[in-house]
């Protein structure tokens, strides 16, 4: 059986909410510079005046417990974060989410909250359609960015998988640091004489970043999540 795409999953859950996105193709050439963030799709849209419209359309992002529970899960199916860990996300994903509560695509129409400056009246404007179809090809390029859409990003989530897969292997190898260790085990070079050069060694990222083990704060700039704001810059920390 051909599993069916994700932009045809995407644009089939939008349709059964009653917001009809097909009929925005005509429109999908005037989007530019779509990007996906946690919690935000951000997009400009040409339309009758001179400055394009900064469209955004954001959704909830799943709490630090729950992407664990889906780390979890993900961990204890071999063939899943297998897939994951070598670029791709396999098509059946989502019956995972489905199986802890949690839906990786929007569930109901109020999960989303669509933002357009034009002056129309109407929720879903032809800007706001034209975006949802061109993420909906976008999805279907990567889909990946599904998940960075409710909060985890691509490098974020192989990290941890791999971080789970060698704990699962060796429950003594959690990637934390040891501070219950007697003197007499302390490495010599906790010993060595001031001045010595310590040997270099390859850097390490923490196995969890600050920035995920915090809750979203309730604090907007610009009406973005500060966690939004943040993500570039701790990602970038994260694999320097």
């Amino acid at each position: 059986m051909t599993p069916v795409p994700w932009s045809k999953r995407l644009l089939d859950r939008l349709d059964s909410f009653g917001m009809t996105v097909r009929a925005s193709s005509a429109h999908a050439h005037s989007v530019s510079d779509l990007t996906v963030t946690p919690g935000s799709v951000n997009a400009q849209v040409r339309g009758s005046r001179r400055r394009p419209y900064d469209v955004w359309i954001d959704l909830p992002v799943f709490s630090g417990t729950e992407w664990t529970r889906v780390e979890n899960a993900l961990a204890a199916a071999p063939d899943l974060a297998l897939q994951i860990l070598g670029g791709e996300l396999a098509f059946d994903i989502d019956a995972l989410f489905a199986s802890l509560g949690l839906s990786l695509l929007p569930s109901r129409a109020g999960d989303l909250t669509l933002d357009c400056p034009c002056p129309g009246r109407s929720r879903l404007c032809a800007h706001v359609t034209a975006v949802l179809h061109s993420l909906a090809h976008t999805v279907d390029d990567d889909p990946f960015v599904l998940l960075t859409w409710r909060g985890r990003t691509r490098t974020r989530l192989r990290e941890r998988l791999r971080h789970l897969r060698i704990a699962d292997s060796d429950p003594g190898a959690t990637g934390q640091p040891r501070d219950d260790l007697p003197p007499e085990s302390l490495p010599d070079s906790f010993w060595r004489e001031a001045g010595t050069p310590r040997p270099s060694t390859p850097h390490t990222p923490p196995a969890v970043p600050a920035l995920y083990r915090l809750d979203r704060p309730a604090i907007s700039v610009h009406g973005r999540n500060l966690t939004n704001l943040l993500e570039p810059a701790y990602e970038a920390f994260y694999t320097w």
